[in-house]
């Protein structure tokens, strides 16, 4: 079922009037971040990208550099941000979590673990057209462990999507994981490996079902008894994913809110990577979960026009 996004393509766009209003903004002494808001935040990422086409034909100049030089802290990041494709802002947030000292596993796990073969296949690209590296080589140097082997094994896009289930086979994956978790003094990590990276996700969501029946406890709860760490995470990601995309982001949003400080980049990439697919639905999701609007928390958790902008985003309409 297709979801429902908050940006939707502005119905009377026409990129010269945004690009030369855009210059208008950063016109002179001090910015309009008001006028900035109202036109990224109501635009899709396509319609972005022609803006910033349009600004280059016209002022001979980056749009991205000119608000780099206007703006500053996290409305900077997310107007920026604001700019890119999907693709190449999860490809950012991987180089990122991966650059200088210790990596950012979250990230990693967050972006990769339940990616479609399409989209690993357009964020490897993107990595290698933006920062002239191989994200697999990076990922396989910056991980350890069954965390790299499950990340590299998901980095292959050979997940199965054919959206064929064969229920003998989930019967069958269903006692593997079994027999190789609980079943068993110690876990054979590699069977799990196996199993989550390259099934459907349909088909993983037929398998929790199978185990819950069968051995009277959640897939996601063995996991989390059987193995530990970031592999634990990628492996309950994946579940999640699998039972309720739509729950898992919200959660996502969520965590990226609570405890000490924000985790404001995965905030910012969670709500613009899913505001053109379903980040209406995201929202109801989150409320259900936390008992409170999302905007509400945004409100409470960031400030200027940073908040702003990602309310903007969140609440759409033009």
């Amino acid at each position: 079922m297709a979801g429902l996004p908050t940006i939707r393509p502005y119905p009377s766009f026409n990129a010269d009037d945004d690009a030369k209003e855009l210059n208008q903004a950063m016109k002179g002494i001090g910015t309009d971040e008001k006028k900035i808001i109202s036109i990224l935040a109501n635009r899709s990422a396509s319609q972005r990208k022609q803006i910033a086409s349009r600004y280059l034909a016209l002022y001979g100049k980056n749009l991205k550099d000119a608000l780099k030089s206007e703006l500053s802290g996290n409305f900077e990041v997310v107007v920026l941000a604001s700019l890119q494709e999907v693709p190449e802002m999860k490809a950012s947030a991987l180089r990122k979590a991966m650059k200088g000292a210790g990596t950012d596993e979250r990230v990693l796990f967050q972006v990769i673990s339940v990616a479609s073969n399409h989209e690993i296949q357009q964020i490897k690209q993107a990595y290698k057209e933006l920062f002239d590296r191989d994200l697999e080589k990076d990922v396989a140097s910056e991980t350890s462990g069954d965390f790299k082997r499950i990340l590299i094994a998901i980095l292959q896009a050979q997940r199965d999507e054919s959206g064929y289930i064969d229920h003998n086979k989930v019967e069958v994956d269903a006692d593997t994981l079994y027999k190789c978790g609980e079943g068993r003094l110690g876990t054979e990590e590699s069977m799990f490996t196996q199993i989550f990276a390259s099934s459907s996700f349909h088909h993983i969501k037929e398998i929790a079902k199978v185990y819950t029946a069968k051995y009277k406890k959640t897939l996601n709860d063995a996991i989390k008894k059987e193995t530990s760490g970031n592999y634990r995470e990628v492996l309950v990601s994946i579940v999640s994913y699998a039972e309720d995309h739509i729950e898992l982001y919200a959660k996502w949003i969520h965590d990226s809110m609570v405890g000490m400080g924000t985790r404001d980049d995965d905030l910012i990439r969670l709500i613009l990577s899913r505001s053109e697919i379903d980040l209406e639905d995201i929202k109801q999701a989150y409320q259900r979960m936390t008992k409170k609007l999302l905007t509400n928390a945004i409100q409470s958790e960031t400030s200027g026009d940073y908040k702003r902008m990602l309310i903007a985003i969140v609440e759409g309409g033009y």
